[in-house]
């Protein structure tokens, strides 16, 4: 097995200003959370008229505000001072074990079949159609009704696993893995196209691209310095936003200056002002916490699931859409869901438990070695941990982003001893090997 550097030969991999997987999943939280509210008071958006109509007004929207910015702190002077920054920077500037390129070869095929047979599953349950053709000629009302059929018709959990975690390995391991790999690059683009195309949510594919940057910021890491690395994550950024806007064109069709104000409040101000709404909707009331039940084990239990925080927000500010079946739910900064659910206990409690599974989630990572296979579920976990800081407190309890990282941890340990124990065996009983002399 050969093992070759993932930096590049001018000493980045000593720099202590390299920026890690889990800085970046900061950045990202904090600039979809932290900067609404002081950017609306330079550049007002009419959303907040709207949230402070359904939500007591001004004094939750500031109240929310603090807290969120309060709590962001937290996490990033914890993340700073405690291991968990050292766990992300020994595991991304470690050196990537190769195989060899009939190895990749093998794995670049393996993957496309399984794509491809996911993909030829949601094609037929789709009706033999790929939905995001669907939607050309629909209007933005039309267009969300449809979105939410087929979510129901498809299994999104397979869409979900195809194009996200399948999917962007396979184009890892094409781009990354495989010297002059020209031909399966091209394959590998179509493959994740053709995987991208069964769901009309236009954060589908963006969350697959997302993913890739993720992934790569694993297996390569860049200075915070404008160099050549820093620059391409930079084009990146810049791709993805126009990629967003292009997905709000499609689902809308609205005009490009009307595109561009629904992209820069999605962006903004979207995912973050629910946040107001929570304090002031479950202040006085709390949803019930049955509602973080898998849907399996409610099944299993004989359990009726309760509506949601989410959807409870929806059914209060957009009644007409819930019945129509366009709207959806209203997520918000993870404290927020600890609210409605459990009060300001639930927000303590939330902080300390999502600090912990970011630290145990780290430490997990920093015990494997640094593959293909690791820097992709990496960059796959980092987004899963940044959609649930957006969405919440949820998605790091019952929910499948524990029940992976908790797999990984066996696995990994399980490895670690079997290495182990061979080693010994090995240096106890060197003749029985065949190595004698």
């Amino acid at each position: 097995m050969k093992s070759l550097p993932a930096h590049n030969s001018k000493g980045a991999i000593s720099s202590k200003k390299n920026i890690t997987v889990f800085t970046a999943i900061f950045l990202f939280v904090f600039f979809r959370m932290g900067l609404s509210y002081p950017i609306h008071l330079v550049f007002p958006s009419t959303l907040y008229r709207y949230v402070e109509l359904y939500g007591g007004g001004e004094q939750y929207t500031i109240q929310a505000f603090f807290l969120t910015i309060g709590i962001l702190i937290i996490l990033i002077i914890l993340y700073k001072y405690g291991s968990l920054k050292s766990y992300a920077t020994e595991f991304q500037v470690r050196h990537l074990e190769r195989r060899s390129q009939k190895h990749y070869v093998k794995i670049w095929f393996w993957l496309g079949a399984v794509i491809m047979l996911n993909a030829g599953i949601l094609f037929w349950q789709s009706g033999f159609t790929l939905p995001l053709l669907q939607g050309i000629s629909l209007d933005r009302t039309s267009y969300l009704i449809l979105r939410s059929e087929y979510s129901g018709l498809l299994n999104m959990s397979l869409a979900n696993i195809n194009l996200h975690l399948l999917a962007t390995t396979h184009l890892f391991v094409s781009f990354i893995c495989i010297r002059r790999a020209i031909g399966y690059r091209l394959a590998s683009i179509v493959i994740f196209l053709i995987a991208s195309s069964f769901s009309l949510a236009r954060g589908f594919i963006l969350s697959g691209f997302l993913i890739l940057a993720f992934s790569y910021l694993a297996y390569q890491p860049f200075s915070a310095k404008l160099t050549k690395k820093g620059v391409k994550i930079a084009l990146w950024v810049f791709f993805m936003l126009f990629l967003s806007y292009a997905l709000i064109l499609y689902s809308t069709k609205e005009s490009f200056s009307f595109a561009l104000s629904i992209l820069f409040d999605r962006l903004l101000h979207g995912q973050w002002l629910g946040m107001p709404l929570y304090l002031y909707f479950f202040q006085d009331s709390h949803a019930s916490s049955l509602t973080l039940l898998h849907p399996l084990i409610a099944n299993i239990l004989g359990v009726t699931m309760p509506s949601t925080p989410g959807r409870e927000m929806m059914m209060y500010i957009n009644p007409a859409g819930v019945e129509a079946g366009s709207a959806g739910n209203v997520p918000t900064f993870f404290v927020g869901e600890a609210y409605a659910l459990w009060g300001w206990y639930g927000v303590f409690a939330s902080v300390v438990y999502v600090y912990l599974f970011l630290h145990f989630s780290g430490f997990v990572f920093h015990r494997m070695k640094k593959t293909y296979l690791s820097c992709c579920l990496y960059g796959w976990v980092a987004y899963k941990v940044s959609s649930g800081l957006m969405v919440g407190v949820s998605a790091f309890l019952i929910a499948g982003l524990p029940a992976i990282i908790l797999t990984l941890f066996l696995i990994t340990i399980l490895l670690n001893r079997y290495r182990v124990s061979f080693r010994r065996s090995f240096q106890r009983y060197p003749s029985s090997a065949g190595f004698s002399n």
